[in-house]
């Protein structure tokens, strides 16, 4: 949050030295991204050591992937089914789940 904060305040001073023609402005609002790496460093080292040598990926390996989009058709259609007068007139609708198209699109085969 720091770092957003501070990134948000650097853009401001940013602009204010565009619009003012300033340049001595505007440089000091080029800090902004270091300090907004400074604050995200840490935290991505964090989550690469406390993610690491936990079998098949962690708790549940790409949930969020195929699992959600899978659920989100399903729901979809049950909506539909449930209420047949948003489908337009004339219209077919098919619900299609792929998987392993990471794997050179060979699920969408």
């Amino acid at each position: 949050m720091i770092g957003f904060i501070t990134m948000l305040i650097m853009s401001i001073i940013q602009v204010a030295g565009v619009i003012a023609g300033d340049v001595g402005i505007v440089r000091i609002g080029t800090l902004g991204w270091v300090m907004l790496a400074y604050t995200i460093g840490p935290s991505i080292i964090y989550g690469l050591f406390f993610n690491r040598g936990r079998k098949k990926g962690g708790t549940v390996p790409g949930a969020a992937d195929n699992l959600s989009a899978c659920a989100l058709g399903v729901a979809m259609c049950r909506f539909l089914v449930k209420n047949p007068s948003y489908i337009p007139d004339d219209t077919e609708i098919r619900f299609i789940s792929f998987g392993s198209e990471e794997a050179g699109y060979r699920g969408s085969q």
